[in-house]
């Protein structure tokens, strides 16, 4: 059964994510200067390779923003059966699902291009994606890691982890929807908040980033309010990538829900530490994410 997200903007995603890996497999078949590298695609939050497009409902104010939601159907191509269709393909495709039914939904979908290498991993992505990091070695093999979470569950530690690969092209659509509501206008977040907030960012600057001090009318007084809007959050998001990864898109895409909000950030980092690997993926992704 297809899964039930998204959507507009993830038709956007998709589409964008199809172009990068048509270019990635053209650019190492066709380029001569390239050894033939070992390439795998990896999708951390596979889903069933089908979707159905959502509207939300409603949010229960006790839960995390941006995890709950309900949804009308429609039935479209998920990111996992896109990657399967690509030409020229990877050597080895790895998807991640959590979900049970899901999993078995993919086994399906292996089924259908048995010419495929295809392994399913079925576990929390943080963990699993360890496990298969650990493995890549960048003398010979090349990777493109599309990560696409429900709500705010990659923690900063797995994003280290990729770019210590040397190896990996990434392509994550962050959640600044979840994070901008998480940043209450009136003063700090919560505890449970702060600590998820820690987590993801993988840093605790941003509550002196979101949140400076500002002198009050009284000397002995300071008052802590929010002094950041979305662009602030996609610009600290941007640095974060740049901090661990050795060249990050400049032009990551806002994707906006249907009253125009700003929803995700799609971003894209390259592990490798090549600058000739590094021009020719940041040239291709600039100009994806910049397509209208």
């Amino acid at each position: 059964m297809p899964q039930r997200f998204g959507g507009e903007w993830t038709e956007d995603k998709l589409q964008r994510l199809s172009r990068y890996l048509e270019q990635y497999t053209k650019v190492l078949k066709d380029k001569p200067k390239f050894r033939p590298f070992y390439k795998v695609y990896m999708d951390a939050f596979a889903g069933t390779g089908y979707r159905e497009i959502w509207a939300p409902e409603s949010t229960d104010e006790d839960l995390l923003p941006g995890l709950i939601a309900q949804e009308d159907e429609r039935y479209a191509e998920g990111s996992a059966r896109i990657a399967l269709k690509v030409e020229p393909g990877f050597e080895r495709y790895v998807f991640i699902e959590k979900d049970a039914e899901k999993c078995r939904e993919l086994e399906k979908l292996r089924k259908g291009f048995p010419n495929k290498d295809v392994e399913i991993c079925q576990g929390d992505a943080n963990e699993v994606l360890r496990s298969v990091l650990n493995w890549f070695d960048p003398r010979s093999m090349r990777g493109v890691l599309f990560l696409d979470p429900f709500g705010l569950s990659v923690k900063w530690t797995t994003v280290e982890a990729i770019a210590s690969t040397e190896a990996i092209d990434l392509w994550y659509l962050f959640d600044i929807g979840s994070v901008a509501r998480m940043l209450p206008r009136g003063g700090q977040p919560p505890g449970a908040w702060r600590d998820k907030l820690n987590e993801v960012l993988g840093t605790e600057e941003w509550l002196e980033f979101f949140y400076p001090v500002k002198p009050s009318l009284f000397e002995e007084e300071r008052v802590v309010q929010r002094d950041a809007e979305w662009r602030e959050i996609v610009a600290f998001v941007q640095n974060r990538l740049s901090s661990v990864f050795p060249a990050v898109a400049p032009n990551p895409l806002v994707l906006r829900g249907p009253n125009g909000q700003p929803l995700y950030l799609l971003c894209f980092a390259i592990a490798n530490r090549d600058e000739r690997a590094q021009g020719i993926a940041v040239r291709i992704a600039k100009h994806i994410l910049g397509m209208r």
